[in-house]
């Protein structure tokens, strides 16, 4: 897989799960990611994210957000530049017993499955598993 190619992968693997991108589950949705995650991607880095927060969204106000990415960069001296990235985003109502900012990625641990225990736990991630987005999207952008 290419980065190019990469939002239309994570499409066919929430199709083939019966998922409909505009109307995710966080923990489907979640599922299906971390398979994703798991093919390779070629002639890049890539790195994936749990993201988190309380936004003012154009329509309606106040929101909690949530994004699942992964991102693709290239190596740029010593540094890396981003080449693109894929977005699942969920919209949540603004009732939260749970601080809504959080911000986890693959690099800052050993193994992608340490990544993916420790954003489970998120206190969160948790706080979203039993509440039904207001929207979901699937896109991908470059950077």
């Amino acid at each position: 897989m290419t980065p190019a190619q990469s939002e239309g992968v994570l499409l066919k693997r929430l199709t083939k799960a019966e998922l409909n991108p505009d109307a995710l589950d966080l923990w489907e949705g979640w599922r299906v990611f971390k398979a994703f995650c798991a093919q390779e991607v070629e002639g890049v880095y890539d790195a994936a994210s749990f993201q988190s927060g309380r936004f003012e969204v154009e329509e309606g106000g106040e929101r909690i957000c949530a994004s699942i990415i992964r991102q693709f960069s290239e190596r740029d001296g010593d540094r890396d530049e981003g080449v693109r990235r894929v977005v699942m985003a969920f919209e949540y109502s603004p009732e939260s017993a749970v601080d809504a900012s959080a911000e986890v990625w693959t690099h800052d641990f050993e193994s992608f499955a340490e990544f993916a225990s420790v954003v489970e736990g998120l206190g969160q991630f948790q706080s979203l598993l039993n509440r039904q987005p207001l929207r979901t999207e699937v896109y991908s952008e470059e950077l």
